[in-house]
């Protein structure tokens, strides 16, 4: 995922649109720092269920894939439906597939519970979230007016 914000964050600098560009570089950086931090103080098991001849490697929760495609797939979809707000559903429909898909091959491979992947969409969610409230103007309607 991490090229993909890199390439997102470049685009918006690009186009001189810093707001959304810092938030995407944020969304990138703050997604990572999250899933190594919480990995390190669950230290939860895979599951081994496979007997692959390369088995993953680290701790399973939460889940870095669902976690990257819920924070990069649906914060993606949340700006191309801001920008073509007429095609909004099939953006929103397509990101959640895309998202879904990644997650449940994660629990298919057996490297993940499937508490991991959930926690990594709900952790994923909450990042979006609270960018799409980062783009927001501030309302001035309940501020004090000055003279």
């Amino acid at each position: 995922m991490a090229p993909l914000f890199l390439i997102i964050t470049l685009f918006f600098l690009w186009r001189q649109r810093k707001k959304e560009a810092l938030l995407t570089g944020s969304l990138g950086l703050g997604s990572w720092i999250l899933k190594e931090a919480l990995k390190r103080l669950v230290k939860r098991f895979r599951p081994h269920l496979w007997l692959w001849p390369d088995p993953a490697y680290g701790y399973s929760f939460p889940s870095g894939h669902a976690l990257g495609a819920m924070v990069c797939y649906g914060w993606l979809a949340w700006l191309l439906a801001k920008s073509f707000p007429q095609h909004q559903t099939k953006i929103f429909a397509v990101s959640g597939i895309l998202i879904f898909l990644i997650g449940f091959s994660r629990i298919y491979l057996g490297v993940h519970w499937p508490t991991d992947v959930l926690a990594g969409w709900l952790l994923g969610t909450l990042l979006v979230i609270s960018a799409v409230y980062g783009t927001r103007r501030p309302d001035n309607k309940n501020q004090p007016k000055t003279r």
